[in-house]
């Protein structure tokens, strides 16, 4: 991550994505047995860092701010998120009798990454118990379908009046405050660190041992329902929990963690999270799968579509679901660099709308989870 920010690595990681060797080098030293491909480091960076990180990213979301930015973006970014799960559900099913049958768990993941980010596909994948042998397939497809069309999109912000040949987009009025684009941040003090871990790590880890007992007291009833195992488990509900108080907290002062330096520390808990995933990925297995790129083509089309049909009707500008998309299927950071791509005064854009889709993630997945165990 420091050489993707470093004078001579930007050019190299403006085509090769950092986030792909977090995940590659690990998994080419786990080929390589310099990595374990099991450990208990992993399974303690699934139990606690994992949410650790992933509290300290949404406690410090502004939502009045989201909710500020217009209903026709808000309404293009929730389309846009319909379409990711539109498309997990006729990709899976178009290609279900070429893969396993627990193949179903890349789809749920992906479909988390595609609505938030990474973070949601890490909760996810550990949340539906995703197996080892199919992460490396899943981060293959999530990374080269998926970065693919962030290429694309920062390609058409040279030619934005293109769209002008099927519609006459109009204003839209600006509600973002161009100081939400940036937050200035210094380095982050050990005393600031010691204060995230003091107030997120006791949060994350109650909600986790909630969640735990939540589903000890309802596992007696969840037997009689099939459809639920592999979906709703100890860990899925420790992560809602996680989700859920962090989305309440973020009225309350604790969302000025951010001045603490929480969501680049959130951040950083993510990446090492995701070198983790790494050492335990086959990357090889995409050859075994190949029908999963295939999928991720079609399920990223249905996607496009969707936009497509929202942006004609609602006649938005080129730039809305162009950052809405990316904000989508790459995050917060991504979409906040796509938006200035589009206009100097639009990173704020991105990032909100980031931050939404980083909130409805992991409930979108579950949903699809839901549903894929349900019909079948």
């Amino acid at each position: 991550m420091w050489a993707a920010e470093s004078r001579y690595g930007r050019r190299f990681f403006a085509v090769v994505p950092p986030i792909l060797l977090l995940c590659y080098v690990p998994a080419i030293f786990g080929s390589l047995e310099i990595l374990p491909r099991q450990s208990d480091a992993y399974d303690w960076m699934a139990q606690y860092l994992l949410p650790f990180g992933l509290f300290l990213l949404v406690v410090t979301t502004d939502i009045p701010a989201i909710f500020r930015l217009g209903w026709p973006v808000l309404v293009v970014m929730l389309v846009g998120s319909a379409g990711v799960m539109a498309g997990a559900i006729l990709s899976y099913y178009l290609v279900r009798s070429f893969l396993p049958t627990d193949a179903w768990t890349v789809f749920v993941a992906i479909t988390g990454s595609w609505i938030g980010g990474g973070s949601n596909f890490a909760a996810l994948r550990e949340a539906v118990a995703m197996p080892d042998r199919l992460t490396g397939p899943a981060i293959v497809v999530d990374a080269t379908v998926g970065y693919i069309w962030l290429g694309i999109v920062l390609f058409m912000a040279r030619h934005q009046d293109w769209v002008r040949r099927f519609y006459e987009p109009r204003e839209l009025e600006s509600h973002v405050d161009d100081a939400t684009a940036e937050v200035e941040q210094s380095p982050v003090s050990a005393e600031q660190l010691v204060i995230l871990i003091a107030v997120a790590l006791p949060v994350a880890v109650g909600c986790m041992w909630a969640g735990s007992a939540l589903f000890s007291a309802i596992s007696d009833t969840l037997h009689t329902m099939p459809a639920m195992q592999g979906v709703l488990s100890a860990y899925t509900f420790g992560i809602l929990a996680v989700t859920l108080s962090a989305i309440l907290l973020s009225f309350t002062p604790l969302r000025k963690l951010e001045r603490f330096g929480a969501t680049p520390v959130g951040y950083a808990t993510q990446f090492i999270f995701f070198t983790s995933l790494g050492a335990q990925a086959d990357i090889a297995a995409i050859l075994e799968l190949p029908v999963l790129l295939l999928a991720g083509i079609l399920w990223i089309g249905v996607h496009i579509l969707f936009l497509a049909i929202i942006s004609r009707a609602l006649r938005t500008p080129l730039y809305v679901p162009a950052i809405a998309s990316i904000a989508n299927v790459s995050g917060p950071s991504v979409a906040a660099i796509v938006g200035a791509e589009y206009g100097k005064n639009l990173a704020a854009l991105g990032l909100l709308l980031g931050l939404l889709g980083n909130l409805l993630g992991t409930w979108a997945g579950l949903g699809i989870a839901l549903l894929f165990r349900f019909v079948g």
